[in-house]
């Protein structure tokens, strides 16, 4: 959990911001073992990670330095392991680049007629569900085939009738049909892959879509409802977790503190207040239950559903489930989707992030490579081309000489090798090609040669997109690396762990809490009696017994922390701000508060681990400062620090 906790950070850390150092700011401003490290980067880290932090919590230039150096440290240690040399790393380093490379490989004009198909697709939203059957990147044709002939198997059974939930949790590929029956719930633009989307707009609603492919493979979509889209929310809520396969007595006992809760606001409590004492989401507990603004596609869908549901703000629901357990959800404010004006350049700039979505702005691009560089072809290409006709894409390495250079682009060779593989890529008939085909594809094939050639480029052109990548190879160094060192090291060192948590007890003291009984009464008299048979000593199973048919009785027995349940708040804990209601004045309790000790290891072992390794880290981090020094530039550095404290 920590480690995939730790994940999300990373990529929020790598998020794109747009924020780019000039040349002017690239100085040495340190060096760390010996290897130099700029201001431009510096600034850039700074800059993007204060932005994302709220103004309480921004550090000032001189206090994020030594967080810096200590970044800078783990991945000057993990370049000394080899840990940039593993294939694995390459891997997804090579992945983060491509993907963040496709907007500076496309034309920054934009047609204008798709600038107002997104905006009518972000202004409508489709309920859809469906099936898939994946196809891995490197299918071969037979395995292609056979997926494409299971998917149309099913459009068949679904178009003549076939229930379409049972279809997919029995046959679709994607793991969320075992729980959700295909059912994605409501959709906007720019929220699917460009294929699935464009289909499921295209589809009439309760009709199912052409079979559709896409990176993941073949989909089957069945749209089920078009509505236009009600904007973004602002919601807050309070949430019970139900833990995974609780029980359905456990699920009650919850449902039951949630509706005390509900009963609170009804009768005038804080929202706010509430959600910061009793939400089991800490996060946004500790803002008065507030979440981000969220689109119906982007949230939970029992709590989207329920806040876009609440007629103003300022309304609340009943407490309504999910998986996760129970909420009670509140609108905070609601706004419409803006116009065509206001989001058009956001559209232009996700566009540009989406080639595939634009192909003339890639043609366009494309013309413009061709006109910046210089383009020369050898004059045996063409005799070259002509001898290829005849084989097929499995004979033509056996068969044609492929050493040779067809052209050169800003002097860079190219040579008919890659032009082969580009065939055998592209090709799925196996069938002897004919001049034509050889053609186009050596048309095609030279377009992506201009694109591969600027694609080289892009760190020299453009330093925004160099300290782009360098950022998440550092990123995925430093997470590979405390991973070994700190995470999974605390894990394994049981021995160590149970050190720490001897010499750190006093932070797991148990709270008190009240074991027992809380029954609530419809009238006083109710109450008097259940008092009597408590002040007897009677046990509580005789009392449910005798109350349990009466309309307006009812109990919750349990051990209760403070913060469990109102009632118990108020009369055991003497917490005078938990509010009380008719029901709270008619209870009756039977048990006893027991006082508070240590939690035992095993009950607090996520905490402690988290201690653990943060005291592991920290010990790791001073051995760094000792293996590797860091030697700092005061001069450079503190006319940087003023520099950026004066911005």
């Amino acid at each position: 959990m920590f480690k995939s906790i730790c994940s999300v950070l990373l990529l929020l850390l790598l998020t794109l911001t747009g924020i780019s150092a000039n040349a002017k700011e690239k100085q040495v401003i340190m060096t760390i073992g010996g290897d130099k490290i700029y201001s431009d980067e510096f600034l850039r880290m700074y800059r993007k990670n204060n932005l994302s932090l709220p103004d309480s919590l921004q550090k000032t230039p001189q206090q994020y330095l030594q967080l810096f150096i200590d970044f800078k440290l783990k991945v000057r240690a993990a370049e000394a392991l080899g840990m940039d040399t593993l294939s694995s790393f390459k891997s997804e380093l090579a992945r983060y680049r491509e993907e963040s490379a496709s907007p500076y490989l496309t034309d920054s004009t934009i047609d204008e007629q798709l600038i107002r198909t997104m905006y009518n697709r972000m202004i409508t939203e489709v309920k859809a569900s469906h099936i898939l059957i994946r196809i891995p990147p490197n299918a071969s044709p037979a395995d292609t085939l056979k997926a494409w002939k299971q998917i149309n198997a099913l459009r068949q059974r679904a178009v003549n009738g076939d229930d379409f939930a049972k279809l997919a949790l029995n046959y679709s590929e994607d793991p969320s049909a075992r729980t959700n029956k295909g059912e994605l719930g409501y959709f906007s633009g720019f929220m699917m892959v460009y294929p699935f989307e464009k289909a499921a707009y295209n589809t009439p609603v309760g009709h199912i879509s052409p079979i559709v492919r896409t990176r993941f493979g073949y989909h089957l979509i069945k749209v089920e409802d078009k509505r236009p889209s009600p904007g973004e929310m602002h919601a807050a809520h309070i949430m019970f977790f139900v833990r995974p396969g609780s029980s359905p007595e456990v699920d009650a006992q919850i449902h039951a503190k949630a509706d005390s809760i509900y009963q609170m606001l009804q009768n005038g409590a804080d929202f706010a207040q509430l959600a910061k004492k009793y939400s089991d989401d800490k996060k946004s507990g500790a803002n008065g239950g507030a979440l981000p603004w969220f689109r119906a596609g982007r949230m939970i869908p029992e709590i989207a559903e329920a806040a876009f549901a609440l007629k103003k703000d300022g309304d609340y629901s009943k407490p309504i489930r999910s998986q996760y357990g129970w909420h009670i959800v509140k609108r905070l404010a609601i706004k419409p989707v803006p116009s065509f004006d206001e989001l058009r350049p956001k559209i232009v700039e996700n566009l540009k992030k989406s080639p595939e979505r634009n192909q003339k702005a890639k043609a366009a691009f494309i013309r413009k490579l061709k006109s910046e560089y210089p383009f020369n072809e050898n004059s045996a290409t063409p005799e070259w081309l002509a001898s290829l006709e005849g084989f097929s894409k499995d004979s033509l390495q056996t068969k044609v000489e492929s050493t040779t250079n067809l052209f050169s682009i800003n002097l860079k060779p190219v040579n008919g090798d890659k032009f082969l593989n580009f065939i055998k890529q592209k090709d799925h008939t196996h069938q002897p090609l004919t001049q034509t085909q050889i053609d186009n594809y050596y048309n095609r094939f030279k377009d992506q040669s201009f694109l591969n050639y600027e694609d080289s480029q892009l760190e020299k052109k453009y330093p925004e997109f160099r300290l782009l990548v360098k950022e998440y190879h550092d990123g995925l160094l430093l997470f590979n690396i405390t991973d070994q060192k700190v995470w999974q090291k605390a894990v394994k060192d049981t021995t160590g762990l149970k050190e720490f948590y001897a010499n750190h007890r006093e932070k797991f003291r148990t709270e008190r809490y009240f074991d027992g009984t809380v029954y609530l009464c419809p009238s006083q008299k109710t109450a008097t009696e259940v008092d009597k048979m408590v002040e007897a000593g009677k046990d509580s199973t005789t009392i449910i017994e005798k109350f349990k048919d009466l309309k307006g009785f009812s109990q919750r027995t349990g051990k209760f922390k403070l913060g469990d349940n109102p009632i118990v708040d108020f009369y055991i804990f003497n917490d005078k701000d938990a509010a009380t209601n008719a029901h709270s004045e008619l209870a009756v309790l039977q048990g006893k508060q027991q006082p508070g000790g240590f939690k035992p290891l095993n009950e607090v072992r996520g905490t402690c681990l988290a201690d653990y390794q943060d005291f592991l880290e920290k010990q790791w981090v001073k051995q760094l400062r000792q293996k590797y020094p860091v030697k700092i530039k005061h001069q450079v550095m503190n006319k940087i620090l003023k520099h950026t404290a004066e911005k």
